[in-house]
């Protein structure tokens, strides 16, 4: 499955980079070779066996449970095959939590309702902030001084710096 995933990454990446989509026939090969890899797994990690006089339901190993989800959510796993916008992977969204599970792991947990709040707040901005590649420090100060930047959206969608009297701010 690794292999035709990264297969499937650098197939996308070469039409991408110049501007395409993948094409149709590609896609549909690489689904059923997805498909055909998932039943090939299901063979190999049969469901457990039911256990005379036991009620419930039967624990799973992990490898049949991420099968059976690597199956359910085919789609949503090769989005990035058909749609350019979405990445290969969801490295930027584990690095916006990886930070707030950081501090609750140290410090085992927030010591108010607020404090979390205002925690995640700063979080986001520096975040926001390091998306747009944005001066961090520059960001911070200028909040501080009740003049915080917001990217701006409104021209060919493409975010610039405006301060919040729409004011060009400093890159």
């Amino acid at each position: 499955m690794r292999e035709l995933l990264l297969k499937a990454k650098k197939i996308s990446e070469i039409f991408h980079d110049k501007d395409k989509l993948v094409d149709p026939s590609l896609i549909k090969f690489l689904n059923e070779e997805y498909s055909n890899i998932i039943i090939e797994g299901m063979q190999a990690n049969p469901p457990p066996k039911l256990i005379k006089g036991k009620r419930g339901r039967r624990k799973q190993p992990h490898s049949r449970n991420l099968l059976e989800r690597m199956q359910n959510h085919q789609t949503e796993i090769l989005l990035f095959l058909t749609n350019p916008l979405v990445p290969f992977d969801n490295n930027l969204a584990e690095r916006d939590i990886r930070m707030p599970k950081l501090k609750m792991k140290i410090s085992g947990l927030f010591r108010s309702e607020n404090g979390a709040l205002a925690f995640s707040r700063i979080r986001s901005y520096v975040s926001t902030m390091q998306k747009n590649e944005i001066s961090v420090i520059e960001g911070l100060m200028k909040a501080a001084t009740g003049d915080p930047w917001i990217p701006d959206y409104s021209e060919n969608n493409h975010p610039t710096l405006v301060s919040t009297n729409q004011e060009l701010a400093l890159a």
